[in-house]
């Protein structure tokens, strides 16, 4: 979040968006706090600030406006020296929740853009880098949607409109994960519209010339607008990968954890049609 900056109103996030150099920075989470690490600038642990009122300052999130738990001195100065401006770190208060959507009922988010989980295909890289070398670009790897969840396997279903082209994880409506006795289920919401992070390296956040990733995903028909336009508007937009909600098991604690591990079940629904609309069958 960045402070002490004329421009920038306090309290803004810093994305990739805007600077690329974030990639640098690797993060590992521990129970009792994180692990940053970022070749210039070495790296730092962080634990847990107590969020507690005096621990938390004003912060939004595009149109969220709330309270964030600072994480401290030391690091808001690691943070300050990789990106170069004055910038605090901070964490999600559970005692000032941001809801998806402005919802209760979608539960909790933390700092991303909107939605607790993105969704993608390694079927749709497939394709997508298909298209790329056939154009005479270079292949991306998995990382370019910075997706939480990347599926291999996912078949398309039989449905109008469905070509060799189209995106599998378009089509799915929920995934059913149980293990030890526990349900969780993740619930499609929106489709991904994209900006120039799937053009930005994520090991050394270089963005090639002319956005080969984004041209490719035109040429493979995925310029449109949400289905939805009432709740998403009808700004047209490049779609890639589905933002999920989640729905926890009744009576899970906030501290509790599922541990996922391969021999989970996974019962995976499907839509008969896509959330979005290509420009290409108006």
């Amino acid at each position: 979040l960045v402070y002490n900056d004329r421009l920038v109103p306090a309290g803004t996030p810093v994305t990739q968006r805007d600077d690329p150099s974030m990639t640098r920075l690797q993060p590992e989470l521990h129970k009792s706090g994180l692990w940053l690490q970022a070749d210039r600038v070495g790296d730092v642990f962080v634990p847990h600030a107590k969020d507690i009122a005096a621990n938390r300052i004003p912060v939004n999130v595009w149109a969220w406006q709330g309270e964030a738990v600072d994480q401290g001195d030391e690091a808001a100065d690691f943070a300050s020296e990789l990106l170069d401006r004055a910038v605090r770190l901070v964490e999600v208060s559970r005692d000032r929740p941001r809801y998806t959507e402005g919802n209760p009922a979608l539960g909790p988010v933390g700092f991303a853009d909107g939605y607790p989980l993105s969704v993608s295909s390694l079927e749709s890289f497939d394709r997508l880098n298909k298209q790329l070398i056939a154009r005479g670009d270079q292949p991306v790897p998995g990382d370019r949607t910075r997706t939480n969840l990347v599926l291999s396997g996912v078949e398309l279903p039989d449905a109008p409109g469905v070509t060799e082209n189209s995106f599998p994880e378009d089509y799915i409506k929920t995934i059913t994960v149980a293990q030890n006795g526990l349900v969780l289920v993740l619930e499609s919401l929106k489709a991904s519209d994209r900006c120039s992070m799937p053009d930005t390296n994520q090991q050394n956040g270089e963005r090639g010339p002319g956005r080969p990733v984004l041209r490719a995903l035109r040429l493979l028909g995925r310029h449109g607008w949400h289905a939805n336009s009432e709740a998403y508007g009808t700004t047209p937009a490049v779609f890639m990968s589905q933002n999920f909600v989640i729905k926890l098991p009744q009576g899970m604690s906030p501290d509790d954890t599922i541990d996922l591990t391969r021999d989970a079940e996974i019962d995976v629904e499907y839509r008969d049609h896509t959330n979005w609309v290509s420009s290409s069958k108006k």
